[in-house]
């Protein structure tokens, strides 16, 4: 892999975890919204923050290993073959938020499928988006611990439009690459 693969898998990377900066605070604000809908996420996703080794292990390296190989390598992939790209990651990003089986994670899940599918078209490769994709996860389980409850609306809503300013600066960053140095 020449030196552009590697910036781009290390961009990816820290995409992952301006990504889960801005959806977990952006998930804050949907789950305030829809109290029914809180309450059937966090019961479907409790198991998933317990921070023991096998949990962190499923949850920040075989999960996310295991559904980018099918969703974007094997999905993407054969679906790239017979329909344009946008229709392609329309498609896989739409079954892996089904795949998810709860209204709130296949929300976030279609939209994060989304982005890991442009990930993987402009990278050309799987590694950007594992590493994409088990930054976001460890990311995800650092912040459970981290981010407190008991932070004021408005700096929530700055910290998720910081996220989301530098997840659009690092896209940009990795089309740049793609553009500019696959020539």
């Amino acid at each position: 892999m020449d030196r552009t693969g590697i910036k781009k898998i290390i961009l990816c990377c820290l995409l992952g975890i301006t990504a889960q900066v801005f959806s977990s605070y952006a998930l804050g604000f949907i789950l305030d919204m829809m109290p029914g809908a809180a309450g059937r996420y966090i019961a479907d996703t409790e198991n998933l923050f317990k921070n023991d080794a096998v949990t962190i292990l499923r949850v920040a390296v075989l999960f996310p290993v295991l559904e980018e190989l099918i969703f974007r390598f094997l999905i993407l992939g054969l679906l790239r073959r017979y329909v344009p790209f946008i229709a392609a990651n329309l498609m896989q990003a739409a079954l892996f938020g089904i795949y998810h089986m709860n209204l709130v994670q296949g929300i976030y899940a279609f939209l994060l499928g989304l982005l890991i599918g442009y990930l993987m078209e402009e990278s050309q490769t799987i590694l950007a988006c594992f590493g994409f994709h088990i930054v976001f996860n460890i990311s995800g389980l650092l912040l459970d611990d981290l981010a407190g409850d008991d932070i004021s609306r408005i700096v929530c809503a700055m910290i998720m439009a910081a996220a989301l300013a530098a997840s659009i600066l690092l896209c940009l960053r990795i089309r740049f690459y793609s553009i500019h140095c696959n020539e």
